[in-house]
Formats: C-alpha cells, sequence, structure tokens
C-alpha cells in the first residue's frame, strides 16, 4: 500500500512540476514569442512547414500555444525528443530553466561531427547567356573541421517539366522545396565550371553559440516539405529566416513578407551589421578571359592553333622563343580552354590528345600561376536598386519638344551603371512613361518584358544573343501607339577591354488597327570606361511592310553620378517617313 502511494505521490509531483513549467511558459507569453514563432516557421498566423511530423500537437501548425505546451509535456515525459527537436529544447531551457538530464544523441552527435565553425551567404552572379539568372541564388557555406559544406534550398522540379509549366507551378507554389546539405565543392563545380557564374561570398560575424542554434534548427528542418514559390517562398527567403535563429533577439526575416530576391537579404545583413568581409571567386570562364588578357596578339593566335590541332603540343613544348612565364601562361589557358569545351559538352575526340598533353606540360612546369583565388572586395559589388524613376527633356531640332517621366518596376538594364559589376543582359519589367507635348499629356510607351541575353564572343568561343522585347510605343510618323513583339538574334565581340562590337538581325510584329511586319539590322559599338561611363554609338536599318524604311544613326551616353542616380545624353539622326534631329537628356535614380 505504501509503494502505491509514493508511486501516487512521485506521479503527482511530476504532473505538478509539468503544469509549473507550462503556466510559467505562458505567463511569460513564450507561445507567441517572436523567436518560437520563428523555430515554427510562422508567417500569417500559420506555418510554412507541411510536414504534419515536424509537430508534436495536431494542431502545431496553426496553434503556436498548443505546440508549446505539448513540445513541453513530451521532453519531461519523453527526454529522448531532445534529440530530435534540439533547437527547442536549446530555447526553452535558456527560458524555463528545464534542467533535463542529458540525452545520449547519437544521430546528432554524428551531425555536428564535423564542428561547423564559420557561416558565409553565397551569392551567385547571372549567367553569362541566361537573363532569367540576372536575380542570382543564394546559399549558407559552412566550414568546418573537415571540409566546406553547403546548405541549399531549392524546389524540386519533376523531369520533364517544359517552360510553362516551370513558370506557372513556380509562380503559384505548385512546385515542394527541400533542404539539403552537401559538400561545396559540388555546388562550386556547379556554378563556376558548369554555369560560368561568380561566386561572392559574405562572410557573417557569428559566434560558436550562435552557429549552434542555427545548425541545431537545420537539423529540426532539414527533412521538412515547404511549397516553393519562385518571388516569396525561395532560396532567399528561407536562408534568411535560418541565419535569424543565430541571435535569440534578431528581426532579420521580419522585413520580408512579400517579393524576396537574393540580394535583398544581403542588404538586410549588411544593415544589421552581420557581414565582415567580402571575396568574389571568378568562374573558370573568367579565368580562362583573365588568362588570355596576359598574352599578345601572337600568342593569342598560337593558343588558337594549339586548342584546335592546328600547331603540335610536343613542336610547341621545345619551343624557346618564348618566356617561361609566357609559355606557362599558354598552357594554362589551354587547360582552361578544354575544360571549358568539356563542360559545354563540345570537347570532341580529336581534342582529346592536345587536351592530355598540355595536362601535362602543365604538370611539369616550374612556374605557377593561381587564378583561382579569392579576392577580397572593399564594398559590395551588387546594387539593390532596382525601381527607376526618370525624367527626360527630347529637343527634336525640327519639331515641338517633349517632356517625359517614366517609371521602371524590375530590374535592371546593362546600361544601369548603378554597381561595379558589369553585366551580360537585361531583365525588364513594367516600364511605362507619359509624355507632354503640345501641352497635352498621354501614354510614351509601355514595355512590358524586355530581355536580353548578351554574351562575349571572340576566336575560342561564339555565343549568339538573344533579344526579346514586347509592350506598347510610337513608332511611325502617325504618332500612333502600336502594341509590338522584337525578337533579335546576333553576336558580340570584344575588341579590347573596353571596347564592344555588336551586330544582330530583328523581325518583329506591330499592330494599331492591322499587323505591320519588321525587318531590320542593328550594329554598334560600346565604349566602357570603368563602368562609370558608357558611350554606344549605334545604326538601324529598319523596314517596315507598311512601305516605311527607317535609317537612324545615335550615340548615347551613360554616366554615373552617384550610387544611385546616372544621367542619358543621347543624340539621334532619324531618316524616316521625314528627316528629324533629336536630344534626350535623362535623369535617372533608382531606389
Amino acid at each position: 500500500m505504501k509503494s502505491i502511494l509514493f508511486l501516487l505521490f512521485i506521479i503527482f509531483t511530476l504532473e505538478s512540476n509539468e503544469l509549473s513549467v507550462i503556466n510559467q511558459a505562458l505567463e511569460k507569453g513564450l507561445d507567441k514569442d517572436r523567436y518560437w514563432l520563428k523555430l515554427l516557421h510562422f508567417q500569417n498566423n500559420k506555418s510554412t512547414i507541411n510536414n504534419h511530423n515536424f509537430f508534436i500537437s495536431s494542431d502545431g501548425d496553426i496553434n503556436s500555444t498548443s505546440e508549446l505546451i505539448q513540445t513541453i509535456k513530451i521532453f519531461k515525459s519523453e527526454p529522448n525528443t531532445i534529440c530530435k527537436y534540439p533547437a527547442r529544447y536549446k530555447w526553452l531551457d535558456s527560458k524555463l530553466n528545464l534542467t533535463l538530464k542529458k540525452q545520449n544523441c547519437l544521430e546528432l552527435d554524428e551531425f555536428l561531427k564535423p564542428n561547423f565553425k564559420k557561416l558565409k551567404i553565397v551569392f551567385t552572379s547571372e549567367r553569362y547567356d541566361s537573363p532569367a539568372s540576372v536575380f542570382g541564388h543564394t546559399m549558407l557555406k559552412i566550414e568546418s573541421d573537415e571540409i566546406p559544406y553547403v546548405i541549399n534550398y531549392a524546389a524540386k522540379i519533376p523531369n520533364g517539366t517544359n517552360s510553362l509549366n516551370y513558370i506557372y507551378n513556380g509562380l503559384s507554389g505548385k512546385f515542394k522545396s527541400r533542404y539539403r546539405l552537401m559538400p561545396f565543392s559540388l555546388k562550386d563545380y556547379e556554378y563556376r565550371s558548369g554555369e560560368f557564374r561568380d561566386l561572392i561570398e559574405f562572410s557573417l560575424n557569428l559566434n560558436s553559440d550562435e552557429i549552434e542554434n542555427i545548425m541545431l534548427h537545420f537539423y529540426e528542418i532539414k527533412d521538412t516539405n515547404e511549397n516553393y514559390y519562385f518571388l516569396s517562398h525561395n532560396c532567399s527567403s528561407e536562408l534568411i529566416k535560418l541565419i535569424d535563429i543565430a541571435k535569440y533577439g534578431s528581426k532579420l526575416s521580419k522585413d520580408f513578407t512579400h517579393i524576396v530576391i537574393p540580394i535583398d537579404i544581403i542588404y538586410n545583413l549588411e544593415k544589421y551589421k552581420y557581414i565582415e568581409s567580402i571575396t568574389n571567386q571568378n568562374s573558370k570562364l573568367k579565368q580562362f578571359y583573365e588568362i588570355i588578357s596576359k598574352l599578345n596578339v601572337e600568342e593569342k593566335k598560337l593558343l588558337f592553333k594549339l586548342v584546335n590541332s592546328n600547331y603540335s603540343v610536343n613542336k610547341f613544348a621545345k619551343e624557346n622563343h618564348f618566356s617561361k612565364e609566357k609559355k606557362a601562361l599558354i598552357v594554362l589557358a589551354g587547360v582552361r580552354y578544354f575544360e571549358i569545351k568539356s563542360t559545354k559538352n563540345t570537347l570532341d575526340k580529336k581534342s582529346l590528345y592536345p587536351y592530355m598533353k598540355l595536362i601535362n606540360l602543365e604538370i611539369k612546369q616550374t612556374t605557377k600561376f593561381n587564378f583561382d583565388k579569392n579576392i577580397l572586395l572593399k564594398k559590395n559589388p551588387i546594387s539593390n536598386k532596382f525601381h527607376k524613376l526618370y525624367s527626360a527633356i527630347n529637343y527634336n531640332l525640327d519639331g515641338e519638344n517633349e517632356f517625359i517621366l517614366g517609371y521602371r518596376y524590375l530590374y535592371r538594364n546593362r546600361f544601369d551603371l548603378v554597381d561595379d559589376m558589369k553585366k551580360n543582359g537585361t531583365v525588364e519589367l513594367f516600364d511605362i512613361a507619359m509624355r507632354k507635348k503640345d501641352n497635352k499629356f498621354s501614354l510614351e510607351h509601355l514595355t512590358i518584358l524586355n530581355l536580353e541575353a548578351m554574351p562575349i564572343s571572340n576566336i575560342f568561343f561564339k555565343e549568339s544573343i538573344n533579344k526579346i522585347k514586347l509592350g506598347i510605343k510610337r513608332v511611325f510618323s502617325d504618332d500612333k501607339l502600336y502594341s509590338y513583339f522584337n525578337y533579335g538574334l546576333g553576336y558580340r565581340y570584344r575588341f579590347s577591354k573596353n571596347i564592344d562590337y555588336q551586330f544582330y538581325a530583328k523581325t518583329g510584329v506591330y499592330y494599331h488597327t492591322k499587323d505591320i511586319y519588321l525587318a531590320s539590322l542593328e550594329s554598334s559599338v560600346e565604349y566602357n570606361y570603368n563602368h562609370i561611363f558608357i558611350s554606344e554609338f549605334m545604326v538601324e536599318l529598319n523596314r517596315y511592310t507598311n512601305g516605311s524604311f527607317h535609317k537612324n544613326i545615335s550615340l548615347n551616353n551613360y554616366i554615373k553620378l552617384t550610387s544611385d542616380k546616372t544621367i542619358n545624353l543621347d543624340f539621334k539622326y532619324k531618316n524616316q517617313d521625314v528627316k528629324s534631329s533629336e536630344v534626350k537628356l535623362f535623369i535617372n535614380y533608382f531606389f
């Protein structure tokens, strides 16, 4: 009888202690505490995590109070559950002093074994041939005692998904997403060698306890699923939530409720003083161009012969016409060239022999160069100012002057000059401008979509440029608005470090009351001085099916004033239905 009474006493004591802890937690408001809601991934009063086995309470995905109560109960009754929810336990213990016996968590201990000690946000630059990649991608790099790892958050896209389904499902949240922890080398190869994108690393000043908070929470959610939205619930929005777990009182993720793009979270981390240093690692393609920039014309021609099997590698090895340094550069450039060809799946069988020979020469060389290195940057090279407000005065030498006021919603034009990165493309969505002419306001133009992919071609690699533009604008002397669609295809060549030349053919359709078709040729020379001044000289020949033949010559100048202000000064001669000349001065403000 005494033993039964003693057992009942123990049970009553435990239950009383449990109720006391729960009451204490509720009195402190822990069920509505911002950190608790972050651990549950609550947004708009419900969790974004779809997996019910992530929650202890049956309604834990919508009821943070119920989830807190059930979490405390299960920690008390089944202490081994701490192994599944280590971040929850660590925080609750700091608030409630739970003082539970340390559990033997073998799987968790194995996960933490590498001793994660440094975190970096990795931003991927745009892909040189894809304007859609202009928004970039973010990952969380983790340095450890073993190897660097990376946490990557991405959509699970089924094989065979076509472009239309990809866009629709990505915008409507039909894709499921997942976190993955993997060796950093895999993502490094994918982006720098496979897609030829630079990696910019932002080192975070987090201490060991804060890094532990992140990794414990990642352990809790690593097998969960969420709905993936391209614009709002993506790689950036989820990584900033993960970093927000580091500090109990931080509000990093609070600033993001709607559209989130990768560069936004970088600037948010800068705003709250998380970033301590910035480094850049060039892509394999950029490294190749950096190497050949150190070769003269004769040396480049020899390199071209070597990689095209028009000159024997064995003969080159015996060549004493070049210095050891120049020979080493030519060999390294040749190896990089074949690596790039291999990645592009354009390496043919006849190239294998010179490729192997050049690799053998590189191994034997005593002169070594390191182009694959981290470059320390003094400031963030990427701008987060993608909205543009602009005004212009159009002074027509042969007619009425105009005043123009416009706004662009997203994202950037390659002539924007708001940051330090040279751009190989344009992505503009919804650019609208009004004009005042003859004391009347009217629509000047509406650009719905403007995409340009403009990779550089040379004797080694030939890449086509592609342009798509869709909108409404004035085209002919009747001054009427025409809806239009244009597509252009051509090539862009780099003459020197600062000078590019491009030419392309363009076709299109215009509509007002009937269809009018366009066939066009355009050619331009572009001078870029340190990305603070660009001057472009352009010639256009446009033939329309309504009989109009437009010949335009223009000189467009883009000048950077500050990080958020630029001006354009454009001169244009138009030999269209009537001849005219005009000067336009644009003042642009980015925010």
